[in-house]
């Protein structure tokens, strides 16, 4: 959670910001964060940057789609999406995490009139049931889905797609060879973290959670519609990209399920 906080900190205080998030900036002047103990290097502040401003794109396009709808912030952490989107009233936005994540995040952040904290797990999904299910659903995991388990994985988007009427989910996930090479992660390693769930196929998901309809999957290396980046950094992604087991160690998967 730190470690994202930063990186899109320095992605704000950098000469071409990509996510331009001055509210992640505010929110780590008021926290004592190491910057070097976050293990987050230049490479992952552009990434973090990129993945949040792809995601960002997609709930801007649903929401256009769909008046009304309903967010879902699965592992919410310090995200101000909704506020850097400036998302207002009809749209109902559900920020959830841990518990102990909540309380930290009402210290930091404002909540509105339109947004609801969950304090709960997605390891239990049974508090979906207390959401309005008629509305359109946009549900995004960001930096979620490779922390639990993939039984976890399946039943959270078997729930969702069971208990909404329609909607879309998007999140990022490793590949297989990602995770096994995990402790080359300064993120992950800095942080104690373990890294258990990865896919390779959009086919896999959609084998077990038929409910889903895949609609696009997208390198976490891709630079988003309108982002210009320096010459030197476009060079070196353009390199990446030219790798294959590189280019899909991190994607952005997006499905569809329900009625439309």
């Amino acid at each position: 959670m730190l470690a994202t906080l930063y990186a899109r900190a320095q992605d704000f205080h950098s000469a071409n910001p990509i996510l331009n998030d001055r509210h992640a900036a505010e929110v780590l002047t008021r926290l004592d964060v190491d910057g070097a103990s976050t293990g987050v290097r230049q490479g992952d502040t552009i990434g973090i940057a990129m993945r949040g401003r792809y995601l960002d794109d997609c709930v801007r396009e649903f929401l256009r789609d769909n008046e009304g709808a309903i967010v879902l912030n699965l592992g919410c952490g310090l995200d101000s999406r909704m506020y850097r989107l400036e998302v207002a009233a009809p749209v109902r936005w559900y920020d959830v995490d841990f518990p102990e994540v909540v309380t930290f995040r009402q210290n930091l952040l404002s909540t509105q009139q339109h947004q609801t904290l969950i304090p709960e797990s997605v390891e239990d999904m049974s508090w979906l049931k207390d959401l309005p299910r008629g509305r359109p659903v946009m549900v995004i995991a960001e930096g979620l889905t490779m922390y639990v388990s993939p039984r976890t994985v399946v039943t959270m988007l078997r729930d969702i797609a069971e208990w909404f009427h329609h909607g879309e989910v998007v999140f990022d996930a490793f590949s297989r060879w990602a995770v096994r090479r995990q402790r080359a992660s300064a993120i992950v390693k800095n942080s104690n973290s373990t890294l258990k769930w990865a896919i390779d196929d959009p086919r896999e998901l959609t084998e077990e959670v038929p409910q889903l309809r895949f609609r696009s999957v997208v390198s976490s290396f891709a630079v988003p519609k309108g982002v210009q980046l320096p010459l030197k950094t476009r060079a070196l992604l353009a390199t990446i990209r030219g790798i294959p087991r590189v280019r899909r160690m991190v994607r952005i998967y997006r499905y569809r399920f329900g009625e439309n």
